[in-house]
């Protein structure tokens, strides 16, 4: 992978990369830490005036409290707010990391932020080990900053991690699609898209184009960290359904209605990915369910659709016996949509009446 070049750097990344560079020996003279890298979007020579600066801080061994105050202040800053105090979890490799924000030249209202995370050697090594030698996926933003990070400090170690994460297995790919590949809930957006439940419909229609393009990262090998970047993300994908980004965004702009049959054929388009580039995965059980019109319980449930009020009916008579019969039970009420007679599909008007 190689790093963006500086002549194709947003001319806000060339000012952050230079702050990073003064910060950096501050971090570097300190006998314990061995790598320092600058990542996020200055990293990936894509940042706006909008943008931090995200720094990565490698230790041998955990730093305390006071290493870490000693150097932010040694920095210049005029305010420091620790966000996480050191923690590790040994299931979780690569996620131990403590993290601040610093402000330089202000408060925290008006000052510039730097975004430092400490992390140490081990928990990186470990962190590889279980994602590329193991291949047990793990969340991949360390592997998407140490792709794309610029080293500051430490070039050697910082490039060995960097290969590292370029090897990207087959075996690896696969389960990140096959953790990714899960549509289930798809019968949520079309039943929000018919009753124009735009909030909710909207959070749907997100949730499901971010594991498309999650699958499609997998299948490119690449590592996508945040989906605040979808252009820069989308454009890399050169494995994805024909112009993505121009549909993914010409989404939220249309109806519901017509948003959820647009959203339906891309995720069909990216099952077809799967098929075509990672064969060895069974991806019809996926789809099938992907495909379902009606939620589970209601399949399992085996109900005659035509009768469905009076099982319905028959259902709740049998849920008040179960209860009423408890002297602790004072009061039984009917809540959701059936209560305030807003009926549609499984619901029975039913249920409304007032002797429940």
């Amino acid at each position: 992978m190689k790093l963006q070049s500086e002549d194709l750097m947003t001319k806000a990344s060339k000012w952050r990369i230079a702050l990073a560079r003064k910060i950096e020996p501050i971090y570097a003279n300190h006998p314990k830490v061995k790598v320092v890298i600058v990542g996020g979007s200055v990293g990936r020579g894509i940042a706006d005036h909008y943008s931090d600066v995200e720094i990565g801080v490698f230790w041998i061994e955990p730093p305390s409290e006071a290493e870490r105050k000693t150097l932010a202040q040694q920095v210049g800053v005029v305010y420091r707010e620790r966000m996480s105090s050191y923690k590790f979890d040994p299931r979780q490799p690569g996620e131990e990391e403590a993290d601040e924000d610093i402000y330089i030249g202000g408060d925290k209202d008006c000052g510039f932020n730097v975004d430092i995370k400490h992390k140490t050697i081990a928990a990186v090594e470990q962190y590889l080990v279980e994602m590329f030698d193991r291949c047990r996926p793990h969340d991949n933003r360390l592997a998407e900053v140490l792709s794309h990070s610029i080293p500051l400090y430490g070039q050697s170690l910082a490039e060995q991690w960097r290969r590292k994460v370029a090897t990207y297995p087959t075996e690896l790919a696969q389960k990140l699609v096959q953790t990714q590949l899960r549509f289930e809930q798809w019968w949520l957006c079309e039943q929000f898209a018919k009753e124009e439940e735009v909030i909710l419909v909207q959070e749907q229609f997100s949730e499901c184009l971010t594991k498309i393009i999650s699958v499609l990262a997998a299948l490119n090998r690449v590592y996508v960290l945040e989906i605040k970047w979808t252009h820069w993300s989308i454009d890399r994908l050169k494995i994805a359904p024909s112009n993505l980004l121009h549909r993914a965004r010409r989404m939220f702009g249309q109806s519901p209605q017509v948003a959820a049959q647009q959203l339906r054929q891309l995720i069909e388009e990216t099952f077809d990915l799967v098929k075509l580039h990672l064969p060895d995965i069974d991806i019809e059980s996926q789809r099938q369910k992907a495909s379902e019109k009606v939620p589970k319980w209601v399949i399992r449930s085996k109900v005659d659709l035509t009768n469905l009020e009076n099982w319905q009916q028959e259902l709740l008579q049998k849920v008040k016996q179960a209860y009423v019969s408890n002297p602790n039970v004072k009061v039984m009420m009917l809540s959701g949509l059936a209560s305030q007679r807003h009926i549609s599909g499984l619901t029975s008007q039913r249920y409304a009446s007032s002797n429940y």
